[in-house]
């Protein structure tokens, strides 16, 4: 990987997913369990990725002329690879840290919140 490329990289990485986080922890939000806190960091990372594929479609010429295609391609692969099942799983990841508290059961609690 050339310099270019990591250069562009290290931009994505920190415009993507970097100012998010950033968003998230200058929140003022109530404090949840570590499962509640760590799966909604995964979700906005996710989010944001998602919108950040955008960015690395060969429409971006800004993206292109530092970077040859066979690696913008490859990259775009992995993060849609690995974060649209998150995506997918995200009304999942809603219900599952309720699993553990009690009350309603995680089935009934999926099936009511598609109603």
């Amino acid at each position: 990987m050339g310099l270019k490329m990591k250069t562009q990289v290290i931009r994505y990485i920190v415009l993507f997913v970097g100012l998010p986080l950033l968003f998230w922890s200058l929140g003022d939000f109530h404090e949840n369990t570590v499962l509640k806190e760590s799966l909604s960091v995964l979700i906005i990372i996710s989010f944001s990725l998602m919108i950040g594929q955008f960015f690395l479609a060969r429409s971006s010429k800004v993206f292109l002329k530092e970077v040859k295609t066979s690696n913008l391609t490859k990259f775009h692969k992995i993060i849609g690879y690995v974060f649209v099942p998150i995506i997918m799983l995200h009304p999942f990841f809603i219900v599952f840290p309720r699993y553990f508290e009690a009350g309603v059961r995680l089935l009934a609690r999926l099936i009511n919140m598609f109603r």
